[in-house]
């Protein structure tokens, strides 16, 4: 009997010392893309898509968790490397305080990687650089125009 209480009991206290801490309660957004921060500025859902003709479109949501306004002032990429990215916003991408900005799908703010055509299913270290947050270094996986990012495609 005790030996078999002996082996029982590591059973089940093997999570009792984990506490609210622990990385089995920690949650983050449900998602495909990498999730990271840097100062004030959340990123989420953070990828490459693939679309084709030598180029790619990276997807991002900026949200700022901060009192005060920030700005996306760069993005560059490497592993490989795009021959231009195009924007379709003027300067720096505001960040208001206490707001979402997301980058990539239609009627947003655009980041076009041109001259770019990394294999599927890789990773592509991105850079962003934020007035105040600082900058934050990535590894963004590559993906396909399938399912909810098909109208990506060119």
């Amino acid at each position: 009997m005790i030996i078999a209480a002996s082996l029982l009991l590591p059973m089940f206290t093997a999570g009792c010392g984990a506490g609210f801490t622990a990385s089995t309660m920690q949650t983050q957004p449900a998602n495909s893309g990498i999730y990271s921060s840097v100062g004030a500025i959340d990123v989420q859902n953070a990828m490459i898509v693939v679309t084709g003709d030598n180029t790619a479109k990276l997807l991002a949501t900026f949200i700022n968790t901060g009192s005060e306004p920030d700005r996306l002032l760069g993005v560059t990429v490497s592993g490989p490397t795009p021959q231009d990215i195009v924007t379709d916003y003027q300067g720096a991408l505001e960040i208001p305080p206490a707001r979402a900005v997301v980058v990539g799908p239609d009627l947003q703010p655009q980041i076009d990687l041109v001259g770019f055509a990394p294999a599927e299913s890789s990773y592509v270290k991105v850079d962003f650089l934020f007035e105040k947050a600082g900058e934050l270094s990535l590894s963004l996986l590559t993906v396909p125009p399938t399912a909810a990012l098909a109208d990506l495609a060119d």
